[in-house]
């Protein structure tokens, strides 16, 4: 963090990211005190980190048996989710940083396996094809955009369309309830939609 400040990009960071996949809910809530202590002093060094990312998260119950073996996990989605929003939250409230940030989880369980067996999951970089003419000088003969997120979603047999449509409706629903206000829910589906169009890779 103390380089990043020196050289004046500490602010460009939004996401601080965490973690693997555990199978056993009990360890899980004390080893989240330790990513959790990790955002609290990143904003508390004036960073404008917003969210954390705790990774793998949730574990995947391979063998069916819901126990504490290593393929398996002993706890539901609704007790990792109460799990996850108790301990930030509680090291949060330790370190006086606030915590209202949105809960969110990803189940594409295995990347390699979701992503038919491509293991760069963020797909093609921005690419520039440069020649050298006699006199030594560099021309760009050409420029080949990377892919953006909507492209790695269909990659992997995703429907962005059908995904946005998904959330919008989820939203809606979210207002009906009292849960969020129309003017929120409207700004969460716009991002939804822009994210899908920015590259995978950051700018």
């Amino acid at each position: 963090m103390n380089e990043l400040q020196r050289d004046e990009i500490g602010d460009i960071y939004e996401v601080a990211t965490w973690g693997a996949g555990y199978f056993e809910i009990g360890p899980r809530g004390t080893l989240l005190v330790r990513p959790g202590r990790v955002y609290c002093k990143v904003r508390q060094t004036g960073a404008s980190v917003e969210f954390l990312d705790i990774g793998g998260g949730m574990g995947v119950d391979y063998d069916g048996s819901k126990s504490m073996f290593e393929a398996a996990m002993n706890y539901t989605m609704q007790e990792f989710a109460n799990n996850v929003v108790y301990m930030i939250r509680t090291v949060c409230d330790d370190e006086t940083v606030p915590h209202s940030y949105y809960l969110a989880m990803f189940l594409v369980r295995a990347y390699q396996e979701v992503m038919g067996s491509c293991h760069n999951l963020l797909g093609q970089t921005n690419e520039a094809q440069v020649v050298i003419d006699n006199d030594g000088r560099f021309h760009v003969t050409k420029i080949v955009p990377g892919s953006q997120v909507s492209d790695m979603l269909a990659f992997a047999r995703y429907d962005p369309a059908q995904l946005q449509d998904r959330f919008a409706r989820r939203l809606n629903l979210q207002v009906e309830s009292g849960a969020l206000t129309r003017a929120t829910a409207e700004r969460l589906a716009a991002e939804y939609v822009a994210a899908a169009k920015q590259q995978t890779y950051l700018d």
